[in-house]
């Protein structure tokens, strides 16, 4: 539990940040006394845009490897090697399944 927490409080201290250096006077006023943090807790170097940048990149590259993935699924179904391309789309999904959840999972901020 007191890591959701201290984590639920480093996102607080980038967005009190990010307001910061945007101007956002009274939302940042408002944001910190509603957080319990001091103006002092601002961290610095932009954390926020960084990470939301790193986000939005794996995306991309998830999307791309998503659509290497139904094309290699395409081709394979074309070169059908009789009863056995069944199987060898079965386990590439099932790898593609695997390997999904596990990009998915760098890209979540719990």
């Amino acid at each position: 539990m007191d890591t959701k927490i201290n984590k639920e409080k480093e996102i607080n201290k980038a967005i009190i940040e990010w307001m910061k250096t945007k101007n956002y006077k009274n939302s940042f006023e408002i944001f910190t006394e509603e957080c319990c943090l001091q103006i002092s807790d601002a961290t610095s170097g932009n954390q926020l845009e960084k990470k939301w940048g790193t986000i939005i990149q794996m995306q991309k590259k998830l999307n791309e490897q998503e659509a290497y993935i139904k094309q290699l699924k395409e081709d394979l179904e074309k070169a059908s090697f009789g009863g056995t391309t069944n199987n060898l789309v079965k386990n590439s999904n099932e790898n593609m399944v695997k390997m999904i959840f596990s990009i998915s999972t760098l890209i979540k901020f719990n």
